[in-house]
């Protein structure tokens, strides 16, 4: 065998390793985003405008800050370097559907020695194999959730009257 075959061999080795993890994280990623929506208790998949007429769903998969949001699906993701970076939508929608706002939250995810390693807004958590795998993904929501209540804070307003 040439050592051209040989680095040929060793680089489709190469990436089809590369494809495999972008599948699995890509894919937890689309996990963490449709198990969303059954944790906060939504009380369907979209919301509705005042009319009646279906809106977006609530929970959002994609890339980009809250003013360059994309939505895209999970195979649709791409990686860097062993992580693959990704954003959450959360539409909160007043309880007359007159207003609407979609939070949206900066996430990452990548392989670490205990399972994937979850970035939410620079704050880790590490979910085993199994977890990810079972749809387990309650630390994560939790940090989620946690973010929204600091940002939701009324007490941040400042109001002088």
């Amino acid at each position: 065998m040439s050592l051209y075959v040989d680095l040929q061999k060793r680089y489709e080795t190469r990436e089809t390793a590369i494809q495999a993890q972008l599948h699995l994280l890509s894919k937890a990623a689309g996990d963490l985003a449709s198990g969303f929506g059954k944790y906060l208790g939504l009380p369907g998949d979209r919301w509705n405008h005042p009319d009646g007429k279906a809106g977006d769903r609530y929970v959002r998969l994609g890339e980009g800050a809250a003013n360059a949001f994309k939505e895209k699906r999970w195979h649709e993701l791409s990686s860097l370097n062993g992580k693959v970076e990704f954003s959450l939508a959360l539409t909160i929608v007043s309880e007359d559907r007159d207003n609407r706002t979609s939070y949206v939250f900066d996430l990452s995810v990548q392989f670490c020695d205990e399972g994937y390693l979850f970035d939410i807004n620079g704050k880790g958590v590490t979910l085993e194999v199994d977890a990810v795998k079972s749809a387990s993904f309650e630390p994560v929501y939790n940090q989620i959730v946690e973010t929204l209540i600091a940002r939701l804070d009324h007490s941040k307003i400042l109001i002088k009257n």
